[in-house]
């Protein structure tokens, strides 16, 4: 199990191996430049081989790299979420990763 970075299956759907329960899936939508419907980077669990991945999925190895992540979008001027809910975001998603990892 990792924490990653991914995108939606050119149909519009979570590919199987993100692990919807885990982390709920498509955590903290990022605009790609991408056409629709991968037009976002989502965050979620992945049972996916760190040597094998798939098209458009990149790990996330710490909760620092998380933290780096998120907050280079969503806590700017033009981000509706505050410092102190990306942090606590944060901390549920990395949360739930440890749970089943």
């Amino acid at each position: 199990m990792h924490l990653i970075k991914y995108t939606l299956t050119q149909e519009g759907k979570t590919p199987s191996y993100v692990l919807g329960d885990a982390v709920h899936g498509g955590q903290c939508a990022k605009p790609n430049g991408n056409p629709s419907p991968q037009d976002h980077t989502l965050v979620g669990v992945g049972d996916v081989d760190e040597n094998n991945l798939p098209e458009n999925v990149e790990i996330i190895p710490t909760k620092q790299d998380l933290s780096d992540y998120m907050n280079s979008f969503c806590s700017d001027n033009n981000s509706e979420l505050q410092p102190y809910i990306v942090s606590n975001e944060i901390d549920a998603i990395w949360g739930g990763y440890e749970a089943v990892r």
